[in-house]
């Protein structure tokens, strides 16, 4: 079973681009694993990035060439709104300063 994960970009207005991630989206490896994908696309491939994902369900797993999940018509949208409702199921929530950088976890 996958650690299911939420991750997001929060934009200097306030507003959230986020999205599903399936697999191993536990602290101790997502962390990690979004600070070097900013560090090689900046937060804003990352917007990009998750942007794509919502049409499509999410991420399977975050990495520097991730998967996209393919949920049909299923999306997997996570905005500033429906940021605290529980995803999937989804244990751990990462959100990105678009300014900084700067990865906040959160655990439900």
């Amino acid at each position: 079973m996958g650690t299911h994960a939420q991750i997001g970009v929060r934009h200097p207005d306030g507003s959230i681009d986020g999205t599903y991630v399936h697999w191993d989206g536990y602290p101790d490896y997502m962390i990690g694993a979004l600070k070097l994908y900013i560090e090689n696309f900046t937060t804003s491939g990352l917007t990009l990035l998750i942007i794509r994902a919502q049409k499509c369900g999410g991420i399977s797993a975050m990495s520097l060439n991730p998967e996209f999940l393919t949920g049909g018509n299923d999306e997997a949208k996570i905005t500033r709104d429906t940021w605290r409702d529980n995803w999937f199921g989804a244990g751990h929530t990462y959100l990105v300063d678009y300014k900084t950088g700067e990865v906040e976890y959160y655990e439900k």
